[in-house]
């Protein structure tokens, strides 16, 4: 690692603090601008899964280690996953901080740590201090360019794939920087003992993949695919013998193996739990997509790849580590487009090599074109570049905040159905199973230890299926024998009828005959049992 002077370290850590700082901003705002008779949730970014992982932290804090789904109705066996919202849920229990604000905090501790190992992984590979500079600044503020493609009707993935892009993911969950940090450092080990390979750090390298198989196992795979490659390289470009090749590397992926075994026994050998696994489909965009999504990014690392490959050492990058960053960016462009269920998984991680390429395109084949006599101008045109990239990620949170304040829900919920949560929070059980609108449905596990019958497009077994009768059931296409039918059939034990479940229809309840269980100004719950239409 080359040495970084302890000003350095300052600088870095106050623009990673500055970026986590704004990505919380959103949040604040949207919160003093909470609108009279609603509650902020504290989401904003992708609510349908955000609820999800506060459903996760709140069953941990009620005392689970192995993980249910609470928004399948189906009994099913736990499963060692979300290991940080675990332990996220033992804090809950016992701190007695509310889930969303310990959700909150670790998306921002886990910002931190992502910046943190990034930068260390940069000062590894890029010994110009300018151009690590640069890098870093990219990493940390650059977004795409959603903010032009908008205006056309399309959305690139710097809006539409949070773990596509670092400020995007530090700005939604602190799942996805938790995972990226854990894959850098396993990086930054492998790159720094490169060729010696001591056992002791891959030793330490297999155990954050362990725990990174548990969160984020498509990752091993971007490791797997670019390490193999990478090595092969080195190889055919003599800078690696067969003489040098060390056993050590391999524990890499030998240690987490049995977590990996486990973890699949888990997930495929319980019924309900492979049908959610095979549900969980997440196809890449097009290309246009990623291009767009990365900005001026991908023109700026085309530019670089050639100064890369044949002069590194003008802008501080060694043989090896150029070799590096463009195996990582050849290979991880064709994983994107890997003929597997969770392509867009292995977008993770890829924006930092993008960025080390761009800050090297940026100092070796834009700003040398200027003359001497211009040194002003090359300052500010490579604070323009920064500048423009940045628009982005301010775009991302702008229009989030703008957003939730149109929409409302879920990002904001009316006092009464804040009411009706809390009173399933105190009289709901792991029992009951709820049916409610979509919305309602995807926030009642976040409160409550209620079940319900469709609440996540992935994590709901035949969810499509189940979305289609709750919207049939609440726009009463159902007569009343068939709807006693229904919800007797399905379980269902209470119905959430509030001014969303209204919208979809005109339920008659006096013909159900059936009893209520709650009621406030706009929200009433009945109870499914007995159903006498």
């Amino acid at each position: 690692m080359e040495r970084v002077s302890r000003d350095e370290l300052v600088w870095a850590g106050l623009l990673a603090l500055g970026a986590v700082t704004f990505s919380t901003l959103p949040y604040l705002f949207a919160w003093w601008l909470t609108p009279p008779g609603y509650v902020f949730t504290g989401v904003l970014a992708n609510p349908m899964d955000a609820f999800s992982y506060l459903a996760k932290i709140r069953e941990a804090a009620e005392g689970a280690w192995l993980l249910h789904l609470p928004y399948t109705a189906e009994p099913h066996q736990g499963a060692l996953v979300y290991p940080q919202y675990v332990a996220l849920g033992k804090l809950v229990a016992v701190t007695g901080i509310p889930p969303i604000v310990a959700y909150q905090g670790a998306r921002m501790l886990g910002g931190l740590l992502l910046l943190g190992v990034g930068y260390r992984l940069l000062a590894s590979l890029i010994a110009d201090m300018t151009v690590r500079r640069t890098a870093f600044m990219l990493l940390a503020t650059s977004g795409g360019l959603t903010w032009i493609t908008s205006f056309f009707g399309y959305l690139a993935t710097d809006v539409t794939v949070p773990e596509s892009n670092t400020f995007h993911s530090i700005f939604a969950n602190g799942h996805f920087s938790l995972a990226t940090a854990l894959f850098l450092a396993v990086v930054c080990l492998a790159f720094e003992g490169f060729p010696r390979f001591a056992w002791l750090p891959m030793a330490l390298g297999g155990v954050l993949n362990a725990a990174l198989t548990l969160m984020q196992p498509f990752l091993l795979v971007t490791q797997a695919a670019v390490g193999g490659t990478w090595g092969v390289l080195l190889l055919l470009k003599g800078s690696l013998s067969r003489a040098d090749i060390r056993p050590a590397p391999a524990l890499l992926f030998l240690i987490p193996l049995p977590v990996a075994w486990v973890l699949v026994g888990q997930l495929y050998g319980d019924p309900v739990l492979s049908r959610w696994t095979a549900q969980n489909v997440t196809l890449s965009p097009p290309p246009w997509a990623y291009l767009a999504g990365y900005g001026l990014l991908a023109p700026l690392a085309l530019a670089g790849l050639l100064p890369a490959w044949k002069r590194p050492e003008t802008v501080g990058l060694s043989r090896q580590g150029a070799l590096l960053i463009i195996t990582w960016l050849g290979v991880g462009a064709l994983l994107l487009y890997l003929p597997v269920p969770w392509q867009r998984r292995l977008s993770e991680g890829y924006h930092f090599p993008l960025c080390v390429m761009a800050a090297v395109g940026l100092h070796a084949a834009v700003l040398p074109r200027m003359e001497e006599k211009a040194k002003n101008l090359t300052r500010a045109l490579r604070a323009l570049t920064i500048g423009v990239c940045a628009i982005g990620s301010v775009f991302l949170a702008g229009t989030t905040v703008l957003g939730a304040s149109i929409t409302l829900e879920p990002y904001y919920l009316s006092s009464d159905n804040a009411r009706a949560l809390e009173w399933l929070q105190g009289h709901a059980t792991g029992d009951d199973v709820v049916l409610a609108s979509p919305t309602v449905s995807n926030l009642i596990p976040a409160w409550s230890d209620a079940r319900v019958y469709w609440g996540h497009p992935f994590e709901t077994v035949d969810a499509q299926a189940k979305l289609a009768q709750v919207q049939r059931f609440f726009r009463s296409d159902m007569p009343p024998h068939e709807a006693c039918v229904f919800l007797q059939e399905r379980g269902i034990s209470l119905i959430y009828a509030g001014a969303l479940e209204g919208r979809r229809g005109a339920v008659n309840w006096d013909a159900l005959g059936l009893g209520t269980a709650y009621e406030n100004g706009t929200v009433t719950m009945y109870h499914a049992k007995p159903c006498t239409g």
